[in-house]
């Protein structure tokens, strides 16, 4: 059997881009979620399971239970779609030589009267190299 890799080395291997850059995880909303938390069935995107107080992220009011279905005006149908899109930015903006760019997300949350709203929360591509 392999030796098992020291826990600081698991846990870098597994924390995502949207983990790095806004400071959320998020899952693939399912339909039945969406219905269990009261959204539109038809909703598609993914759903916040966690958000660092001082992350990019809690700055712009996303809490847990609210579901991101667009980033830059591109529909967000699962975590991959998510991850992928954020990925594609970074390589853009170390193309372009860009430190710092805001992102434009469209948020649906429970309980409001309006279910969904825009934040632009800002990313900053030091934060790829602090974890």
């Amino acid at each position: 059997l392999a030796e098992r890799p020291p826990s600081s080395e698991l846990a870098r291997a597994t924390i995502t881009i949207s983990e790095k850059l806004l400071g959320l995880s998020v899952l693939t909303l399912t339909e039945d979620e969406a219905k269990k938390k009261g959204f539109d069935e038809e909703l598609k995107g993914v759903i916040v399971r966690n958000v660092n107080p001082r992350s990019s992220a809690a700055e712009v009011g996303i809490q847990v239970g609210n579901v991101i279905s667009e980033l830059n005006d591109k529909p967000i149908h699962s975590k991959e779609d998510f991850e992928s899109a954020l990925k594609k930015i970074v390589a853009t903006m170390k193309e372009n030589q860009k430190e710092k760019r805001y992102l434009f997300l469209r948020v649906f949350q429970t309980g409001e009267r309006y279910q969904d709203r825009y934040v632009s929360p800002q990313i900053n591509l030091e934060t790829l190299e602090e974890k």
